[in-house]
Parts: C-alpha cells; structure tokens; sequence
C-alpha cells in the first residue's frame, strides 16, 4: 500500500465491500431463478450457489470493475457532511497559509465559561487568511493558539502550508483565538495532525474516509437548502435591528424546537417598534448553545411571528455575550457596527471588522 494515494487507498478499502455486495444481489438473483419446489432440491444446489458466488467475487477483482466508487464517495459525502456539523457550531472558521510559527508552548487556558484552568500544548501560528467561511476577523493577517497541534504527519505545519482553521475567543486570555486546523493538500484533501497520508480520520466503522474542502463546501449547501445547516453568525443576517436582553426561562417545544424568554434591557444597534420578548430556536445535532439562565444575550429583529417573537433558523450559541463581549463577531457590544453592516435587506456580517 506503500506509495498509493489516499484516494487509491481509499478505493481499494472499499473496492472488496461493493464486490462483495454486487456478487451476493447476483448470487441472490440467480438463487430465486433456479429456486426448486422442494427443500431437499435447494440444498443440492446451495453448494453450486456458492461457487458460483464465489466465482463471480473472483471475476470482479480480476476485472478491476469497480461497484465501490459509489459506496467509497457516498461514505466521504457522509464524513464530509458530519465535519461540516462540527465546524459550523465553531465561533470562527476560515482557510489561510501558514506565514509564522511564533511560539511552541504548554500555556494554561480554562473554558470559555472562565471556571477552571486547563493547561494545552499550542502552536501560535500566524496566517495570512484568503477565505473566511464563517465569522469576522481584524485583519487578513491573523494568529491563532492551535490546540495540540503539534504536528501533522509528525512534524509541525511548515511555513507555506495551507490549512482550514476553526477557532473561538478564549475569555481568560483577552479573547485571544484558540483552536484547530486540518491541512489542505494540493488535490484538496484534508489532512489531519499525525495522519498517514491523504486521509481524514473520523470516528466510525470507516474511519479513513478521504475528504476534500471541495466536498466540505458541497455539504453546506446540501444542509442549508435542507434547514438543516447554518453557521453561527446566521443569527444575526437580515435582522433590522438588535437589542439586548437577560434570558430568564427556557422549555422545549414538540415541533422540535425551544422557547428562550428574554427580559430587554435596551437597543445596541438600531431600534424597532417593540422589542421581542422570546426566541423559537431550533434543536439541532449541530447547535450546542452554552446560553443559560441569566446569560445576556443580544435578541435579533427578524422573522417575528404574530406573537412578536423571533423565529430563529440559527443556532443561539452566537447571539451569546460574556463579559460585554461578542465572542461569535469578535467585537464587543459597544463595537457592533464594525463587524454588522446595516443595508435594504437588513443586517449583514463582515468577514473583516471595519476599523475604527
């Protein structure tokens, strides 16, 4: 297997699986085609079914047919599909070149709650960013704290690397970026830390499963044309106006969604008529909210019922403030308007903060 690509891997891993599977539906067929009255009659030519199974597995590995191309690129569909869940629930996503290894460390961090210290090995890496998928930034160059990434393939990124990076703002380090990143090879596979080759390691019965941006990408659509999928800054598109509020009670609903009851407690960006007094948020594999009992958060003027209140299609986890501070826009709530642009159609994000 030495020299093969992961996609040449990845075909023969499941080429015996699609064989195997087109040979026992032949097998199958022919075995109700030549099906006998009697049971005593089936058992004289089960054996000859088999070797006939058999001899169809045979044929088909020595042909090169290859059945499993359909099952390899749906199983890396699903991979793909799963990663994207993960990453659109991250604060901050984007691709870039690694420019600078600033440092290599063990630093202590505690959770974005600010309750208990953790101590991680990071790599500050600095990048120069040419795509941002979800979030804002200050600038296109910028340094995230890359969480045990010690190397990939064993060795630390190099300079010139292009990475897909997912972060979020650390609140006990002055909001500093703290994350993880996969390696984007020429042919667009991604390539995990301590892999062995062009494959992306995911948990499963299939666990090297090849995955590409491209198919990342693909995934995103899927899911937003499906309701399914949306980034946490979604939150805040299209809404006329934002305001601020203490949640103060939650319940689940049977549609599948939650009630999130909010006290207002004034306009930050805009103003409105009324200002809602809940949100219908979705409950999604995808969406793992920390918002709780008291937490402020900013409450979005858009999509409201006859009820006046806000029918959310993303998660709430972005619409979260700690500390008067924004963590899913990078901005503090004084500072809205550099990373929220206000047009015809309502709010929209900008990648990149405007300056001050």
């Amino acid at each position: 297997m030495k020299g093969r690509s992961g996609a040449d891997r990845q075909l023969i891993a499941f080429a015996p699986l699609g064989q195997l599977r087109l040979a026992r539906q032949l097998g199958q067929t022919l075995l109700r085609k030549m099906a006998p009255t009697k049971s005593e009659a089936r058992d004289t030519l089960r054996p000859l079914i088999t070797l006939a199974w058999w001899a169809i597995v045979l044929v088909l590995a020595a042909l090169g047919l290859t059945p499993s191309v359909s099952v390899a690129s749906s199983a890396a569909d699903s991979a793909a599909g799963r990663f994207f869940d993960f990453i659109s629930s991250q604060e901050l996503v984007f691709t870039g070149t690694v420019v600078a290894i600033v440092s290599n460390n063990n630093r202590a961090t505690v959770g974005g709650a600010c309750m208990g210290s953790t101590f991680y090995d990071v790599l500050d890496t600095r990048l120069a960013v040419d795509a941002i998928w979800s979030g804002a930034i200050d600038d296109s160059l910028v340094e995230v704290s890359l969480i045990g990434q010690d190397g990939f393939g064993g060795q630390m990124p190099d300079v010139g690397a292009r990475l897909l990076v997912w972060a979020e703002r650390e609140c006990s380090d002055s909001w500093r970026l703290y994350g993880s990143a996969v390696k984007i090879e020429h042919d667009g596979s991604l390539t995990p830390r301590d892999s062995d080759g062009g494959t992306f390691r995911l948990p499963g019965p299939r666990p090297r499963q090849v995955v590409t941006v491209d198919m990342v990408k693909s995934a995103e659509t899927r899911r937003r044309a499906a309701g399914t999928g949306s980034w946490l800054v979604d939150a805040f598109a299209g809404a006329s106006a934002l305001g601020l509020g203490v949640l103060r009670g939650a319940a689940y609903r049977d549609d599948g969604t939650s009630t999130m009851a909010c006290d207002s407690v004034a306009w930050v960006l805009g103003s409105a008529a009324t200002m809602p007094s809940a949100l219908i948020c979705p409950r999604r594999d995808d969406c793992a909210s920390q918002l709780a009992i008291g937490d402020t958060l900013l409450i979005p003027v858009v999509n409201l019922d006859v009820t006046g209140r806000v029918q959310l299609s993303a998660c709430s986890e972005g619409l979260r403030v700690s500390g008067g501070f924004v963590p899913a826009l990078g901005v503090s709530v004084g500072g809205l308007d550099r990373a929220l642009a206000q047009s015809h159609t309502g709010l929209r994000v900008r990648p990149v903060l405007a300056k001050k």
